[in-house]
C-alpha cells in the first residue's frame, strides 16, 4: 500500500524473490491467494488504491543465474539484497558474478546489513568493482524492531535485521 501511495500511477507490481534459500516450488500470484490489493486502502472519500496486476514469483539461485535462465529481457526498476553480507569471504564468490552484471545494468541496487560496519564494508567491496554509491551507508528507520544479542561481542551489544542500508548503481 505504501508503494501505491508514493506512486499513484502504479499499475503493475511484480516482485521476484531470488536467492539460494528461496522456495521455488512455483510462482505465486493473486490466483494463489497473494492478492496485494487486499492490503491497499484509501483515505475516506478517495477512490480505492488498486493495481491492475500483481505477481510474486520465486527463483532459487543467484541473480546472475536468474538472468542466464532466460530472464535477461526483464529489466527491474530496483534490486534489493537484504542482509547480503557481500564482503564476507564465504559469500563473495557467489556475489561477484551478480555484482559484475549489476554494474552494467544502470539499475539502483539497495543493500541492507545488520550494522553500519557491514554496510560500509559491502560498499567498499562494490566500489572496487565499479559500483558507485547513490545513497551512502545510512541508518535504516525501518529496521527490524527485534534486537538480537551478538554472543561474540560484549554483553548488551545488539544487532538488528536491515539496521542500515545503502544504494549503489553501475553505469550511469
Amino acid at each position: 500500500s505504501e508503494l501505491a501511495r508514493l506512486n499513484p500511477d502504479l499499475k503493475r507490481l511484480e516482485i521476484t524473490m531470488i536467492g539460494p534459500g528461496v522456495d521455488n516450488r512455483g510462482a505465486y500470484g493473486a490466483e494463489k491467494g497473494w492478492n496485494l490489493n487486499d492490503n491497499l486502502s484509501s483515505a475516506e472519500g478517495e477512490e480505492p488504491l488498486t493495481t491492475d496486476y500483481q505477481f510474486v514469483k520465486a527463483f532459487k539461485g543467484c541473480y546472475h543465474d536468474f538472468m542466464e535462465a532466460g530472464n535477461s529481457s526483464v529489466k527491474p526498476d530496483l534490486l534489493i539484497a537484504f542482509n547480503a553480507g557481500i564482503n564476507e569471504p564465504s559469500h563473495y564468490r557467489y556475489w561477484e558474478p551478480t555484482l559484475e552484471l549489476i554494474k552494467t545494468m544502470n539499475v539502483p541496487f539497495a543493500i541492507t546489513g545488520y550494522n553500519m560496519k557491514e554496510v560500509v564494508d559491502d560498499c567498499e567491496k562494490m566500489q572496487k568493482l565499479g559500483l558507485s554509491a547513490v545513497v551512502g551507508p545510512t541508518a535504516n528507520p525501518f529496521r527490524s524492531l527485534r534486537g538480537y544479542q551478538d554472543p561474540i561481542r560484549e554483553q548488551g551489544d545488539f544487532y538488528y535485521a536491515s539496521a542500515c542500508y545503502a544504494i549503489v548503481s553501475g553505469d550511469q
